[in-house]
């Protein structure tokens, strides 16, 4: 009786070694394939990186000649030669900079005697701030 119960808990003993090492070879191929995606994604992730870098250079390149176009067609270009009222910190396009000018950037309204200039607006744009002024 002994016996017969040995080997009904043996046989119990192998079927369930037979359901884990069936379990293991499938979790080890779901690991296998997850490893193989997460590869495959990140290598995607990469290319997708690299892209977004380039369209954010598209980008600024574009705002930065809508600003110049902007500037040439309300005749706000000064010539290459830095003016005195020239800021010194070169200007950064507040659209492509996603925020507005510091609480330290010269306003043309801030100075004294000087008007901002508002007519001329083409295209719904408004001048920047700290666009130069004609002399």
């Amino acid at each position: 009786m002994k016996m017969e119960k040995l080997v009904d808990d043996n046989t119990a003993l192998v079927d369930k070694l037979k359901q884990f090492r069936q379990e293991h070879g499938e979790l080890t191929a779901r690991m296998d394939k997850h490893m193989a995606t997460s590869r495959q994604l990140s290598t995607e992730q990469a290319v997708l990186q690299e892209s977004l870098e380039e369209c954010k250079g598209s980008k600024s390149l574009s705002l930065e000649n809508e600003e110049l176009l902007w500037k040439l067609q309300n005749g706000t270009l000064c010539s290459p030669k830095r003016s005195p009222t020239s800021p010194a910190i070169p200007f950064q396009s507040p659209w492509n900079s996603g925020s507005f000018p510091s609480p330290s950037v010269s306003h043309s309204d801030d100075l004294p005697g000087s008007q901002r200039q508002t007519d001329g607006v083409s295209a719904g744009l408004t001048p920047p701030a700290t666009a130069h002024r004609l002399p």
